[in-house]
């Protein structure tokens, strides 16, 4: 492919980005919070007879797209990350944003995710449940204001705008593969209400 064919797909790309729709905005407080959003029922989840290897699983996969620990109970079940900013257009060895849109959105504005993994032993099987949140940083509209004018009020923050059901997907695919586990998928109407 050519140098002028890629700029010429990128440019698309963005642009694709920028006229796509978004869900109306919910005035809600608590939508805005990662708490919100790891309350909310898994999209996918991944049924294992050995809760060691699903959890060795499990690592490997937040590892392989360069996910860093932040909290690890092993006994407790839970496996969080820390959050990721992501990639550019131009970051090809960055898989982590799994579809166009996502990857054109990262470029566009800034963008994180962060993983947790919820372990559930039930029986002789386990289970785990991935679950991605995505941020976007929001900045306020006084950005030539110096801080130190109003310490109180920070100049941005993040806030959680939904979940990447297509890197759960992934995740879990990956985790099953390792462990000869079987994927269980939610319904398609939770699957729906979860994404951005």
């Amino acid at each position: 492919m050519s140098r002028y064919s890629l700029l010429l797909l990128g440019v698309v790309v963005l642009l694709a980005a920028g006229c796509s729709t978004r869900p109306a905005w919910q005035d809600d407080p608590k939508a805005a919070t990662i708490a919100y959003w790891h309350e909310q029922p898994a999209s996918v989840a991944v049924v294992a007879d050995d809760y060691d290897t699903l959890w060795s699983a499990a690592d490997n996969a937040r590892r392989r797209f360069g996910f860093t620990v932040d909290f690890s109970d092993h006994r407790g079940g839970l496996l969080r990350t820390q959050p990721r900013t992501g990639g550019q257009w131009f970051e090809v060895w960055r898989d982590e944003q799994r579809t166009l849109p996502d990857v054109a959105e990262a470029s566009l504005s800034t963008v994180r995710r962060s993983v947790q993994f919820d372990f559930v032993r039930d029986g002789s099987a386990s289970r785990v449940e991935p679950r991605v949140v995505v941020e976007k940083l929001a900045v306020r509209g006084d950005t030539f204001r110096r801080a130190e004018d109003d310490p109180a009020k920070p100049r941005f923050g993040w806030h959680a705008a939904g979940r990447d059901t297509a890197l759960e997907a992934t995740l879990a695919n990956r985790i099953a593969k390792r462990t000869g586990g079987t994927i269980v998928r939610a319904d398609s109407a939770v699957v729906d209400s979860l994404r951005r």
